[in-house]
């Protein structure tokens, strides 16, 4: 793997937000702060139409300093939010699809994402995620840390108000910026609806949090679809792989070449969380998934887990569990 801007490469590396950057014509990187250890800013990016249209993919979060930067970061490179036509979401978490409300009052952008991802984020809108005592039990979380896992989800993972979708694409389709070829694929894994972006022509391939050159995204961190997320995920690095030739641009981190070898990363990654959950239960048929969890390696520790995070890796080794067991498992 290749980083391709080293200044944001650096800044990345050293926790610092990086500058906005032109990364073709007309296709520039605008960062956004947020706030999560060890990973403190999102990518956003705009690209602008053959009719001097401006589309933005992925928004941030929705926080007064974040919609200043955006303001600034347009500015920068001679646009304004007034020239925003439409917002192309790849994923429903709120550090991706949080100012997609503010740009529509503001200039009449309209959102678009892939129809998998809008039943997604109108199902966590009413009905949130399951957090109840019950679902803790049968993971066998010990009494004494459920209430840490009673954390803001639903509602609170996607926007305060899931926005209004004006435009569902479906995979393969064009997304609508005039003058360019922009595909959206299908991408689940780390939502059931999560999408990237191939501009060919430009040479780029937007992936959203479904590729990250250093973290490795949580997988299921959406609503429950039919499928299991560990084996969507893999499907979709499969896809992904084809575009080795391309130019990276993640929603977070730093751009970079080299995606197939990422790609290759990730699966194994995955892969043997999955074969170490089966060993596990190969072991001790009986254990729970608090059990299982606590046995494999978490890249932050197994006892540094609290809150969201701890809830995250309950949830994806139950998924790993599940997939274990299934028939995609390549053992």
């Amino acid at each position: 793997m290749q980083p391709t801007n080293p200044a944001q490469f650096d800044d990345a590396m050293a926790g610092r937000m990086p500058e906005p950057d032109e990364i073709r014509d007309g296709i520039w990187s605008i960062p956004l702060p947020m706030s999560q250890p060890g990973n403190p800013f999102s990518l956003s990016y705009a690209v602008q139409g053959s009719d001097g249209s401006v589309h933005l993919i992925d928004t941030g979060y929705d926080t007064e300093r974040n919609w200043q930067l955006l303001v600034a970061g347009l500015a920068r490179f001679g646009l304004s939010i007034d020239d925003v036509a439409s917002v192309f979401v790849t994923h429903l978490h709120p550090d991706h699809l949080g100012m997609a409300e503010r740009l529509r009052a503001a200039s009449g952008a309209r959102l678009g994402m892939l129809r998998r991802e809008q039943l997604a984020l109108s199902a966590l809108a009413a009905h949130g995620i399951d957090t109840t005592d019950a679902r803790f039990g049968s993971w066998g979380v010990p009494e004494d840390r459920w209430p840490e896992l009673r954390v803001a989800l639903g509602p609170g993972l996607v926007a305060e108000a899931a926005p209004a979708v004006d435009r569902a694409y479906e995979p393969r389709e064009l997304i609508d910026v005039p003058g360019r070829s922009i595909e959206a694929l299908a991408t689940p894994g780390h939502t059931a609806g999560s999408a990237s972006l191939v501009d060919a022509e430009a040479g780029l391939v937007f992936t959203g949090d479904t590729v990250l050159p250093r973290i490795f995204s949580g997988l299921g961190l959406g609503d429950a679809g039919e499928t299991n997320p560990i084996a969507d995920y893999l499907a979709s690095l499969r896809t992904l792989e084809a575009y080795d030739e391309l130019e990276v641009a993640p929603g977070h981190q730093y751009r970079f070449r080299g995606l197939a070898e990422r790609t290759a990363v990730l699966a194994e990654h995955h892969l043997s969380r999955s074969r170490a959950a089966a060993a596990v239960l190969r072991d001790e048929p009986d254990a729970t998934i608090w059990q299982v969890a606590s046995r494999l390696r978490w890249t932050t520790g197994w006892q540094n887990l609290r809150d969201f995070y701890l809830f995250s890796a309950l949830g994806q080794t139950q998924l790993h569990v599940e997939f274990g067991r299934s028939a995609d498992f390549p053992g």
